[in-house]
Formats: C-alpha cells, structure tokens, sequence
C-alpha cells in the first residue's frame, strides 16, 4: 500500500485525498466546540472575527476549507522536502505524514491564526533550506525575515522562531554581517508596515490596547487516554525514523545532512513553541506538528516494503481508534 506514495503519476495525489476524507470523517461528524479553540481567530494586534464566526455557524463549509487548505499546504510541504532531496527517492511520503498527524485532534485541523503562522514559518524555512547553495543570499535573508515578522504578528509565541533562523543562517552559510541585518531588516519592515497601516486606518490605539500573546501554560488535557496514545505513537515512530536517518546518514551529502541538522533544530523550537496552549493538545500543536512530520514520515522509508506497510497500516488502525473512542 505504502508504494502507492512512492510512484510518479497522479495516483498517489488521490489516494492521499482518500485517506485524509476518512480520517477527517470524525472532524466531520463532531464539531469542534470553541472551548477547545481558546482565542484561535487572535493574532498579535489584530483579530479575525469571521473564522468562528464560521466555525460556530457552518461548521460544513469551515471543514471543507479546512481540508483544501490543509491538502494543499502539504502538497507545499512535500514539494520542498524532496526539492531539497531529504530523502533518497521523490515521494508523497511527508504529505502523507503531515495529513495523519494533524488529522489525530480535531482541534489540530482547523484553520487558525496559529496555523497560517505556521506556514509562514515553513516558507521562511524553506526559503533557508536555498541559502546553501546561493552565492549572494541578502535578498533571500531579507525575505526570510519577512516571513517570520508576520508568523510572529498571527501568533505571537513565534517570536521564538527569531533565534532559530539566525542560527540556521549561521548552520548553512557563512558569517556575513550583511545578511543578517539583512534578515533584521526584513523584521523591522513587518513591524513598521503594520504599525503605519493601523496608524492610517486610525486604529493604532485600539490594536496596542488589544494585543494578545497567547502565552499560556497547558495546564489542561483534551482527552487523557488519547493525548498518551498519540504522544506513545508520534515518540515511537520518531525513534524509529531516527533509526532509519542514522542508517542512512553516512550516504547524503554534506548538503543534506545539514539540512536534516536544521529540521532537527526546527523540531525543537516547534516543540516548545505549540505547547502555549490553556489546553493541550489544541490547534498551536500545528506549530510543531508541520516538523515532526517530515521527521516521522522517514518511519515509511525503510528498505523493506513490509515493515512500511506494517507501520502504516498500524498509525492508521491506532489513529481511527482514539479518535472514535476517547475522544
């Protein structure tokens, strides 16, 4: 089954539709009550009223957005993974992992302020992923910077992600003072814009007595019994893949074991990061969900085809059960 991911033609992009329909069936089917999405349409300065205001009253058509917003970034997610050949063979593999995972809570699949912070921060990490390879690099630094000043406006904990591409600046080029005040000025403009832009709509008083930095501790579980199966799950296929990475590691270049080395740093931010949540797991997981997922899909690349088959067929029996009966 898991070699259906693996070929070249258009039948991988629909059977990973089909599998998405069918663990999405439960979001479907149980609407995600707005308790469990603490402040998700709160950015920084700004709020987006209309995403519970479509949420709470057509529930259909918010989780038909969702989905095609969702498929379509992980059509993204894998793009860049084997553009930037993180493994051996062009697959669907890491579309397919990022679609289970963030498919596992209900509260992980809808469309937030927090997830389109997340995909700013992967396009500023796939716009890092080039800097290897390029020989003047200041435009892409400022454009990194860019990204990341607006992940940080749509939810704020972000601001973490600041360091993190500085460091893998450093990890991938270079020390050249040039393209990080490139990078800062690409920071600064995010900030100048939106401070003019509410300045002139004369709103900058009503946004600076309103900013929301969704720092909460998560002090609350959403379902005991399926946070400790997923979190078993999700830590076992994470040592797993890292097994089949540290089998494999001696034969990428240079290139790509670097890049591994910022998906591992990446991991680790988002880690931290997605946990600002009253209520765990809930939709600032995405955050951390959109790394790991590149990490655990090396869990289906194993040389056997068998074990790959098993551990699919496993993730998904596992998944289906928590999410119909302790959820």
């Amino acid at each position: 089954m898991i070699q259906v991911f693996k070929r070249k033609d258009i039948s991988p992009v629909f059977f990973l539709v089909f599998i998405y329909l069918g663990v999405r069936l439960f979001a479907f089917t149980h609407v995600t009550p707005p308790s469990l999405l603490d402040n998700f349409e709160l950015g920084l300065v700004f709020k987006w009223s209309w995403l519970s205001n479509l949420h709470v009253n057509w529930p259909i058509l918010s989780n038909i957005i969702y989905f095609i917003v969702h498929v379509s970034f992980s059509f993204y997610l894998n793009y860049v993974i084997n553009r930037e050949r993180f493994f051996a063979k062009k697959s669907f593999l890491p579309a397919l992992a990022y679609l289970l995972l963030s498919s596992w809570f209900p509260t992980t699949g809808v469309l937030s302020l927090a997830f389109v912070s997340n995909v700013c921060l992967f396009i500023a990490f796939s716009l890092v992923l080039q800097l290897y390879n390029l020989s003047k690099a200041r435009g892409t630094c400022f454009s990194i910077g860019l990204w990341v000043g607006l992940a940080c406006l749509a939810y704020f904990p972000a601001v973490l992600f600041v360091l993190l591409f500085v460091m893998l600046i450093f990890l991938l080029r270079p020390f050249v003072i040039q393209e990080i005040l490139a990078y800062f000025i690409g920071l600064i403009c995010v900030i100048y814009f939106a401070g003019a832009w509410f300045f002139l709509t004369g709103n900058l008083t009503k946004s600076l007595n309103q900013v929301y930095f969704h720092f909460a501790l998560p002090l609350n579980l959403q379902s005991p019994m399926a946070t400790l199966i997923s979190s078993v799950v999700s830590i076992s296929l994470f040592l797993y893949g890292a097994f089949l990475i540290n089998q494999t590691g001696e034969q990428n270049s240079m290139a790509v074991r670097k890049k591994w080395n910022a998906l591992f740093f990446y991991s680790l931010f988002a880690l931290f990061v997605g946990l600002f949540s009253p209520i765990f797991p809930s939709y600032t997981w995405i955050v951390t969900i959109t790394p790991f997922s590149i990490l655990l899909s090396q869990a289906f690349q194993h040389k056997q085809e068998k074990f790959n088959n098993f551990t699919f067929f496993i993730f998904i029996i596992i998944l289906l059960f928590t999410q119909w009966m302790f959820i």
